[in-house]
Order: C-alpha cells, then structure tokens, then sequence
C-alpha cells in the first residue's frame, strides 16, 4: 500500500492539463460560421482546457453541425453585434468568475474571434509562473497619437490590448469577480479593453505586465493593416516563432494556413531534438563499445561535409550554386533558371534558425546580429545524410549597450539538414488481374465477397473500382483540347491510356479532338480513322462526351485550341494537351485544385522522354513500358515549354486567346503565358510527375521564321540525351579512336 501511495504521488501531474486555462472567444453570430469555425479547426483542440464562444442573447449557430456545434454561450441581455463590446467583455468575466474560479483552471483569457493563438508555446510560457499571484498578462498600450491624455490614465498606467488576447491569473480573476458590477457603472472611455485594464488595477492592484517582451509574445500584426496574416509572405519576420498570440487574422484561410505554418515550426523542432538524442546514443554507444543500428548512426553521425566520401569519379556529389534569385546547375539539369519557390523557403527558414542561435544570449551580450540577405551560396543533397549548404551570409551587427554601433558584416554559414528517421508500414498489394476478372463476371455475391476479403486484409482499399455517378455528382468535369494532324497511331495510344485512367474508372472528363484534314487531304484517311476510333470508343462509354472537329487547313496548334475552346461555356475547366502526352489518374485531380476561376491557371511542367537509343536502356524506338519511371538518364523537365495548360474558358478568353498570326511550330504558348504574366491571375507552375510527355521523332520545317526554326531545332536537340550522356559517349568514342 506504501508503494502504491509513492507511486501515485511520483507520476502525480502538476497540474490537471484539461483544466489549465480556460478561454473566452468574443464573437458575434454572423462570424460564427467562418472565424468561429476556423479556430474550432485550428487552435481549439489543442488548448490544455476549455474554449467557449460569447455572443449575444439568443443567438444560435446556423446550419450547425450536429455532431460538432460550436460551445456557445448566450449572455442574457446582450445585442450580439454592438461596438464596442464592453458589456459583452465584463459579463464574460462575471461569467468566469461565477462559473469556473473554482473549478481548477490556473488561468483564464479573454480573446477576439480573429487572434490565432499558438497554444503549445502558451502553455510553455504558463506553466513557469505561480497563478496564484496577480498577474495580468497582453501586449501593453498607452493608446495612440489621438487618444493620449483622453484614456484618464494616469502616469505609469497603462492597459492589456484587447486584440492579442488578455490573460488573468487566477488570483487576479478572484480580486475582480466581486466588483465587475461596479466597473461597469464607471466607465470612462469607450475602449473596452482601456476599462478592463481599470477594473484590474483598481481591484487586484496590478497593471498589464509592463515588458518588451510582451510585444513579442503578444504580435499585433500592424504590415499594411490586411487583417490577415500570411507567415509565408514574411518568411524572415521572427516574430511568427515566438509570438504566443497573433493578431488580427480576420480571413479563415490564412487561420488555416498559419496553423500549418505552427504545426510545421514543432515538427521541426521534434525532428531536431530527435536528431541531438540520435548523436547522443551514437557517442554513448561509442563510450560503451556497443554498436548502433545504421539508421541510428546515420541520425547521429557528427556534422562534416566529408561524411559521404566518393570512390570514384561517378560518385562525387556536384554542387548547385545560389544567388537570392538564381540557380546553376550542373548537367544534365538546366543550367540556369530562377531559384524555386521550395528552395528559398527552406533556405529563409535555415537562415532564421541559424539567426535564433546567433541571437540566444544577446540581451545578456547587450548586441544583436539582423539578417540582410544571403549574398550566394551552394547546395547539395547527400543522399545518405540529407541537404547541405555553404551560405555567404551578409548581417547587420548591433551593439546597445555601452559604445553603441552599428557595423555590416559577411558570415560564412556551413549547414546541413540531416534526414529525419524513417517511417516504414505495412501496405499490402492487391491482385488488379483478379479485380478485372471479377467485374467481367455478373455474381454480386462474388464481388462482395472479394471485396470483404479486401477489407480484411487491409485497412485501405486503392480506388480501382469504377466510381458511381453519385459520388462524381460534385467533381467538376476536365474538358481535354487535343490537336491532331495525321498521327492515328499515336492518338490510339493516347485514347488506351485515357481509358485506363479516367474513362473505366468513371473520373468526370470529355474529350475534343481538333484533327487537321489537310488542304490536299494528305491526312483525310487518318481523319476517319480517328472519327471510327472515337466512335468506338462513344459506344463503349456512352455517359462520355467525345467529339471531333475536322478542319480543312494547315496545322496550327493555336488555331485548334482556340476552335475547342470556343465550343465550351465561361465556367467550364479546360487542359489543353497533346497527342503524345500520357498522364495518370492523379493528374485531372491536380487540374481542378490547382485552377481557380479569375485567379489561378495553372502551368504543368512535364516530364519529356530521351531518345530510346542513347538512354541506356534499349537500343530501338519502342516505347518504354513504364513511362512514369523518371530518372536523369530516361528524360529531362521541359521547363521552358508552356504547351500544356489547365485553364477556364473565361479567363483564356479574357486574356485574348492565342495569336491566330502564328502559324507552324511554336510561339503561340509563349504568347499566351506572356499575357497570363501581364493579367490579374496567378502562375501555377510545378514539375507534374504524373504527365508524361512519350519521346517520337520531331521535324523541324525549314520555311519556319528564324525565331520558330531555332525553338524547334533547341526542343529537338534537348529531346536526344542529356549532357551527361553525350559527354560519356564522346568519351569512349575517344577511347575507341584512340585503340583503333
């Protein structure tokens, strides 16, 4: 019985964590529906207590959800929507008062519905000071220009900042309740968080903590006052890895988008801590003359760019050079091209980590070292240990106490991002030759069978099964634009791959051919037999909708997409494609997320396949099986192409559409990105691993003007081999020359 009374007194927690702190949200009814859902989503889960929303008298949830409503509190005689809401703020501290004091919460808040609280560094901060003395947490204010000597405060007073967030001890709550009647009776602003700050110091004796600090923890966002807050657009803001509280972020996406970016911030911590604990075992292991597993040892390896160290000349790990815009690459990649997006938010976010260590003592060191801008550096991957950069750093040296100064230096950073453990699960596969044998047969009991066969073997089901009608009722329907000239055996390839990947699979698509007859009906045979494929191909889906339109006219590739286009209405979603073009079932999905009306087409970097004769692989032109099978040497990112488009009707039509003036190979692409580049809609352009662009013999036609002739000759060159293949044949061609 001893031992059982030590132990539950030994893992006995400090502090109940489901009655902590308890949090009030200031919200009226018709903000329920988006802020109020945006913080029950985000923030609210992770609170170590309670979270309730105030509004007005008998105000309900609209449209609610029956299994997770929003925990309202109606406080009687109260306009839900009055501003400035300071009946509203002390009858939610009566409430606290009356309700909670003595139910174990440490530590109550007072919050707007537009502040993101990041509750993990909250409860941190929380948890080191002693709740039972007055405290009276915020960011602090004295009012602004205009309100100075009108606030009846005076000399050393101050007030909590409503908008970040108020937190009251649970002392300092206790000193208040029994006088919040009589605080309402003295007003003497119309700022309710300037008569909150009042009550407080009149009857607990205390005023808002008055710190620097608090201006941190406590983040008024004030950058051209958007009322959102968007962490990726202040990448170097350092305020979004210490603030407790930010404020305002009135819009629900950018609440959404800054619990990710938080989210993302502890992942990364976690990772980093397991990665110091992975170097401890290793020297423990060291001392003990134990040995560790490989992954453990490749965690804990000590930090050197000679961790990886090449045999031979193959194996050497070849550097990319940065600039804040720019990056070289060595063959086979693009040479020189703008640093990407992913690239410059990794760097920024190692950079700021690199800055957090700099600065951990300077309050102490009385100096503090600002970030300027990263002058170049380098960057490999080891693909044993992970990510790797030298940076030339240019920093801003601040000395504050003593002889003050203010000095520019250069810093070389030497850093790497280890790799994180890896995860490994169980996914077992499924028989697809078994799966098509049973939807040719006409036994349910079969199928349902098989499937519960699938369901207890695993857990997850691969979406094989054509989907009903119902289930696509919803989801927007991809209209795919293909030019055609002569070419019918390509477009059968193509029409094989669509089916396998949309049309059996009942993924909302249609399909328009524009095939070019020709004006001397060079192509008129291949034109019917396109138009009896399609048919075909109509009666075998008939819920499909499958057109051609035959054009008597030389080939433009501009003049067929706008013809196709023209036969659809203003909201309809349309992709632009080629003939020689394989995509899979993943790609129309990214099309219509990826696509906004009036604000976002997108720009799909394929990948383009080498010549089958100097890949490596085969000697011959047949196509690779698996076309999806993207490594350095079986094809390159073509991005510089701008073919291949996801794009409304509207806004293609809005931006004037393609120049019908060029004619032949090319340009009419570069034309129409030029003029997305010049309008109101966003660029999305990202490499697309599940489009596919099949390699085929390319002709370039000599009567082209002097600016299409030289594209296509460049397009068609680039298509043969990389650079890291041709310089290893004109090796050994070397060395054959020399031997003979």
């Amino acid at each position: 019985m001893l031992a059982d009374e030590v132990h539950r007194k030994l893992h006995k927690p400090l502090t109940d964590r489901n009655h902590f702190l308890y949090i009030g949200v200031l919200t009226a009814q018709k903000y329920l529906a988006t802020r109020g859902r945006a913080i029950h989503h985000t923030w609210e889960p992770h609170v170590p207590g309670k979270v309730e929303f105030y509004v007005g008298e008998g105000v309900e949830e609209i449209n609610a959800e029956k299994k997770d409503p929003l925990p309202l509190v109606n406080l009687q005689s109260v306009q839900d929507d009055v501003y400035p809401p300071q009946k509203k703020s002390f009858l939610l501290l009566k409430r606290m008062y009356d309700s909670y004091l003595n139910s174990g919460y440490q530590w109550f808040m007072r919050a707007d519905d537009d502040v993101y609280i990041n509750t993990h560094k909250l409860e941190l901060f929380l948890r080191r000071l002693n709740s039972s003395e007055p405290i009276y947490l915020g960011q602090t204010g004295l009012g602004n220009a205009e309100e100075r000597g009108r606030l009846s405060l005076l000399h050393g007073e101050n007030y909590c900042m409503g908008g970040p967030g108020m937190i009251f001890s649970r002392e300092v709550l206790r000193r208040i309740g029994p006088h919040i009647r009589e605080c309402v009776h003295h007003l003497y602003s119309w700022h309710e968080d300037v008569e909150i700050s009042r009550c407080v110091r009149k009857f607990a004796g205390v005023n808002c903590a008055w710190s620097y600090q608090m201006q941190e923890l406590f983040y008024e966002h004030y950058t051209l006052r958007k009322g959102y807050i968007d962490p990726y657009e202040e990448p170097n803001n350092p305020k979004f890895r210490t603030a407790m509280t930010l404020h305002p972020n009135k819009n629900p996406a950018y609440q959404v988008k800054l619990h990710q970016f938080m989210r993302s911030q502890r992942l990364k911590q976690r990772m980093m801590d397991i990665k110091r604990l992975s170097r401890d075992v290793v020297n423990m292991d060291g001392y003990l003359g134990s040995g560790s597993d490989i992954e453990d040892f490749m965690l804990g390896s000590p930090l050197t760019l000679n961790r990886f160290m090449p045999r031979q000349h193959s194996e050497v790990l070849h550097w990319n050079f940065i600039t804040d815009h720019l990056l070289y690459s060595t063959p086979p990649h693009q040479p020189r091209r703008s640093t990407p997006n992913d690239w410059q938010m990794t760097i920024r976010s190692i950079v700021m980590q690199v800055m957090a260590m700099m600065n951990s003592n300077s309050r102490v060191r009385g100096r503090v070292i600002d970030f300027k801008q990263v002058g170049y550096g380098y960057r490999r991957v080891n693909p044993l240990y992970g990510a790797e950069y030298v940076l030339d750093l240019l920093l801003i040296y601040k000395r504050y106490k003593g002889k003050k100064m203010t000095i520019p230096v250069r810093r070389h950073a030497y850093l790497q991002q280890s790799f994180g453990r890896t995860d490994m699960y169980e996914n077992s596969p499924i028989d697809k030759d078994e799966i098509k044998r049973i939807l040719r047969g006409s036994s349910a009991n079969m199928l349902l069978s098989f499937m519960n066969s699938l369901v207890n073997k695993s857990k997850t089901i691969l979406s094989v099964f054509p989907q009903d009608a119902k289930s696509q009722a919803n989801v927007e329907t991809v209209n795919i634009i293909v030019p055609l000239s002569g070419r019918y055996d390509t477009f059968r390839s193509f029409m094989s791959n669509l089916e396998n990947v949309s049309l059996s699979r009942g993924d909302p698509i249609s399909l328009m051919a524009v095939v070019f007859i020709g004006v001397d009906s060079e192509y008129k045979e291949e034109g019917i037999k396109t138009r009896d494929l399609l048919d075909s191909y109509s009666k075998r889906y008939p819920l499909y909708d499958m057109r051609q339109i035959p054009i008597n006219a030389k080939f433009s590739r501009g003049l067929a997409l706008e013809i196709g286009a023209s036969h659809f209405s203003n909201d309809s979603l349309l992709f632009f494609c080629d003939v020689d073009v394989v995509f899979d079932n993943e790609f129309t999905r990214k099309c219509r997320s990826n696509t906004d009306l009036g604000k976002r087409v997108f720009y799909p970097v394929l990948f383009s396949e080498f010549h089958p004769r100097f890949n490596g692989a085969d000697t011959s032109l047949k196509p690779r099986e698996n076309h999806y099978e993207l490594t350095e040497n079986t094809g390159h990112w073509r991005s510089y192409g701008y073919g291949l488009l996801c794009v409304y009707q509207k806004d293609f039509t809005e931006t004037g559409g393609f120049d019908m003036t060029i004619q032949g190979w090319g340009l009419e692409d570069v034309d129409l990105i030029d003029k997305f580049l010049g309008s109101k809609h966003k660029n999305m352009r990202v490499s697309e691993p599940s489009l596919v662009h099949v390699y085929h013999p390319s002709h370039c036609d000599p009567n082209l003007m002097e600016n299409q002739l030289r594209m296509c000759q460049a397009s068609r060159a680039s298509g043969i081999t990389s650079t890291y293949n041709l310089n290893r044949m004109w090796q050994l061609l070397g060395l054959n020359r020399t031997a003979s």
